[in-house]
């Protein structure tokens, strides 16, 4: 059993603290999963002496404590993967904890408490992440400053907070492998803009509700040609739809309330042929909506309510 390198619990009815005794014995472990149990308490000392670890996922149980205070984590430098979300942990915001940790690629925090940390607000992280979650966490009302070092994220998912300041177009300019940003429901203000280089990965944008303004950048399908998603709805945008917001490949637009005006591009579902979720409800939009050559498209959803009532043209 010593030389056992994989060990899960996962999904299990496991309760109470996690001894010291026995299964700290696995000191040759690599992958250690305890995702969806109810474990209570702060994790065991002996935890560090896994120095081979290489998966760690505690996800969906009931531990707590400083993640900070606790030496474990500058011992496990292994570490690629690494979930702690969904518990009660106490989570400095500068993660300097994980500063010696070289080959940290996966980092989900989400669901815990966000604690202050100026004293190492400015470290320089020695890794580079491809996917970052820190959702519905307690406290977090501006962006960790790791981020800002980070060149090669692909997910970001950072939604449910109470993140506030303007939008983060740095991210945007120093990931250009991004697939997916999902901020959703913060408190982000200021305007959208475009990064300087195309971003020929990026499919998925969600930023509904939030506190975004302005207009929504001309030339979106021109900098995301690949994006199949985009959620701009509950913000204050202004202004026209662009007309070159459709892409051949977007599939899911939702502008719905916001305060956009004027007329709904007449080629806007034309443009994009695997467009199947339309929203455009609650806005200043009027006119005419699409032409005769929608008959035959596969939308198969289009949500128009307004204030002001449409003339469908179909």
């Amino acid at each position: 059993m010593t030389s056992l390198k994989v060990f899960s619990i996962a999904f299990g009815s496991n309760n109470g603290t996690l001894p010291n005794q026995r299964w700290c014995e696995l000191k040759h472990l690599e992958e250690l999963d305890f995702v969806n149990n109810n474990f209570v308490g702060t994790l065991p000392s002996c935890l560090g002496n896994m120095t081979s670890l290489r998966w760690l996922s505690l996800n969906g149980n009931l531990f707590n404590g400083n993640i900070a205070s606790h030496y474990i984590w500058r011992r496990l430098t292994l570490l690629e993967y690494l979930d702690i979300a969904y518990n009660q942990f106490e989570v400095p915001l500068s993660f300097s904890q994980f500063s010696n940790h070289t080959k940290l690629i996966y980092l989900d925090v989400g669901s815990n408490t966000i604690i202050p940390d100026t004293e190492f607000q400015n470290w320089i992280p020695n890794f580079q992440l491809k996917f970052f979650a820190i959702k519905r966490s307690i406290n977090l009302h501006k962006f960790p400053s790791f981020l800002h070092y980070q060149y090669d994220l692909r997910i970001l998912v950072i939604h449910e907070n109470q993140l506030a300041g303007n939008f983060p177009t740095w991210l945007l300019e120093n990931n250009t492998r991004l697939a997916g940003i999902y901020g959703r429901d913060n408190a982000v203000n200021g305007s959208l803009k475009l990064p300087s280089n195309r971003h020929l990965h990026l499919e998925a944008i969600d930023v509904s509700n939030n506190k975004l303004n302005g207009h929504i950048p001309e030339n979106m399908s021109l900098a995301f040609p690949k994006l199949t998603s985009l959620n701009m709805s509950q913000n204050y945008l202004e202004g026209p739809i662009p007309s070159k917001i459709s892409g051949i490949h977007l599939q899911i637009l939702d502008l719905s309330v916001n305060f956009l005006s004027g007329e709904v591009p007449g080629d806007l579902a034309v443009g994009s042929p695997q467009l199947f979720y339309l929203r455009l409800s609650n806005n200043k939009l009027k006119g005419h909506i699409f032409l005769e050559e929608v008959k035959s498209h596969i939308l198969s959803f289009l949500y128009l309510i307004s204030k002001i009532a449409f003339e469908l043209s179909f």
